[in-house]
């Protein structure tokens, strides 16, 4: 097999970087060394869409050590007997981390949910493993249908809860009142956050 070219950073990344290590790194160095010789224990895994418009750790305020950050596309948890990455992150942040919370974090204009909906109405996708990926969101699309984005895509976060509770030891210490489990959905243009409430329901913050 053939290596695959490695070439330098792109410049807008390094300049990027120089920038951040100047005056962010500056501004938080003491608490970054007490994370580096400490290690790490955040209180909430954070399940979020790879979309680069979507910041969880911007949006929630959030500062270096807060969240164990897990992103894919679509912000998708899949059934427990995927075994993949994302399961893996799962076991490894409710039973080492011992997080507290897990909160999975949807958005507008989601090109996974929409795949999804392309998906389930027939349409082919072309990619063998994006269709994989997305064909775990069926139920979502069953559930909520193709006609309003908005409500499949809350669809969408409501069925990654639910498959988190087919993973053992998040079952485990939901039950003991250890972990306890959030929806979330951000809208893009506005900003405004909506979280689901007691009653199953998104609202905003």
């Amino acid at each position: 097999m053939t290596p695959a070219p490695i070439t330098a950073l792109p410049a807008s990344l390094v300049e990027g970087h120089l920038a951040w290590r100047g005056v962010g790194f500056e501004q938080d160095r003491e608490l970054y060394a007490r994370l580096a010789s400490e290690g790490q224990r955040p209180p909430t895994l954070l399940v979020q869409c790879s979309d680069s418009r979507v910041d969880g750790v911007a949006l929630f305020g959030a500062a270096p050590g807060d969240l164990f950050a897990v992103r894919n596309v679509a912000n998708l948890v899949p059934p427990a007997e995927a075994r993949d990455g994302i399961s893996a992150a799962i076991a490894y942040a409710v039973g080492v981390l011992g997080v507290g919370h897990i909160v999975v974090l949807g958005h507008s204009g989601c090109g996974g949910v929409a795949a999804c909906a392309d998906l389930c109405a027939g349409q082919d996708l072309g990619d063998p493993m994006i269709t994989e990926w997305v064909s775990h969101l069926r139920p979502a699309w069953e559930g909520a249908g193709a006609a309003d984005p908005v409500a499949l895509g809350h669809e969408a976060v409501r069925l990654s809860l639910r498959n988190l509770l087919g993973y053992p030891a998040v079952a485990e210490a939901v039950d003991r009142g250890a972990l306890v489990l959030h929806g979330a959905w951000i809208d893009i243009a506005s900003g405004t956050l909506h979280a689901i409430d007691d009653d199953g329901a998104f609202a905003p913050v």
